[in-house]
């Protein structure tokens, strides 16, 4: 049986035909793979190719950087790169960053706040969706995990992303009854985002649990998860702890 030029668009099996722009993509991710093209010229030569066709979309395949001999590719969203919402996120958080170590804040804390914060500015620069999202996320959680290990003995065992993120704001608790009040809305707000940036770094990111294929997230929807899981991050980890009563 003699098979069309076009038969890959058929064939249920690559899901191509009216399935989603995330699974398109990683068909051509794996066109470009090294066990796809014989020689990196190969590789390079089929990118240039598919990138014009990508550029109007807003998508390009760029080289990553491999253990083996030949690099893979990987889509990446050039119009993350071209946004200026992202722009001035990106100098929003170097402000933040500037903020915080002229503040100093525990030398045990800015490190980790700089890492994640470093991680996130590098994947917007390289136009790497997944890669924000998901630091995001492990920004709260690991601010989350910091803070209920300070706070002392509070369980932590067994609890997944939410469940430690929610005790954590729980256990922020202010003395007047009139803040605590105010407060109180405010962290049942948080607990809020923090479900939405799971439920978003499951589809769009990085990291186990994801559901896989290079996110096509909208540029300013990115850009509040960033803004909210930072403010979140940053405010479990440098806010006062309680005073002891044994102190």
């Amino acid at each position: 049986m003699d098979w069309g030029i076009d038969w890959v668009l058929y064939d249920s099996r690559f899901r191509l035909l009216g399935g989603s722009d995330a699974t398109f993509l990683q068909f051509l991710e794996e066109m470009l793979s090294p066990r796809v093209q014989a020689t990196l010229e190969n590789q390079r030569r089929a990118a240039v190719v598919i990138n014009e066709c990508l550029q109007e979309d807003g998508w390009q395949l760029v080289e990553q950087r491999s253990d083996s001999s030949r690099p893979h590719f990987k889509a990446l969203r050039a119009d993350l790169q071209s946004s200026s919402g992202i722009h001035e996120l990106e100098r929003d958080l170097v402000d933040q960053l500037q903020d915080l170590e002229a503040s100093s804040p525990d030398n045990t804390i800015l490190p980790r706040i700089q890492r994640e914060i470093a991680r996130i500015l590098s994947g917007l620069r390289d136009g790497d969706a997944e890669l924000v999202v998901g630091t995001a996320k492990e920004l709260v959680e690991s601010a989350a995990m910091w803070r209920l290990h300070a706070l002392g003995n509070i369980e932590t065992q067994g609890l997944d992303f939410q469940q430690r993120v929610s005790r954590a704001i729980q256990h922020m608790q202010y003395g007047e009854a009139s803040v605590n009040q105010s407060a109180s809305r405010i962290k049942s707000g948080l607990s809020q985002i923090t479900t939405g940036l799971r439920d978003l770094r499951n589809h769009h990111g990085t990291g186990h649990g994801r559901h896989g294929g290079p996110s096509d997230i909208p540029a300013d929807v990115l850009g509040l998860a960033v803004r909210c899981a930072i403010a979140v991050g940053i405010w479990l980890y440098t806010a006062p702890l309680p005073i002891s009563e044994d102190a």
